[in-house]
């Protein structure tokens, strides 16, 4: 992201570390910044992992497919909530039942 980073472990969990004042990392209040790698909690195994400028998407498996998750600044609705409003908090936004890549832009 422009001023976060997230990582894929091998045990399919993700770590965020950077600004946090976004949301974009996951570790809900305090947005704080972090200067470490943290791993993201309340998450699903992932699949797939990508950054946006101020926000953060993921694929995880679950029992019945896959889950988007997004978390971060959400100024354009870019986080597929249906609204403007900020996700400090993990959600997960829309099941479908196969995804080959997550890609996202930098707003």
């Amino acid at each position: 992201g422009f001023a976060h980073t997230a990582i894929l472990d091998s045990s399919q969990r993700v770590l965020t570390c950077g600004q946090g004042d976004s949301g974009a990392l996951g570790h809900g209040q305090p947005l704080a910044d972090e200067p470490f790698f943290r791993p993201v909690k309340e998450i699903p195994a992932v699949s797939l992992l990508s950054c946006g400028g101020f926000f953060t998407a993921c694929t995880c498996t679950t029992d019945d497919g896959q889950a988007i998750w997004t978390f971060g600044r959400n100024e354009y609705m870019q986080l597929g909530r249906g609204s403007y409003a900020a996700a400090e908090a993990k959600i997960a936004v829309n099941r479908l039942k196969k995804m080959n890549s997550v890609r996202v832009g930098m707003e």
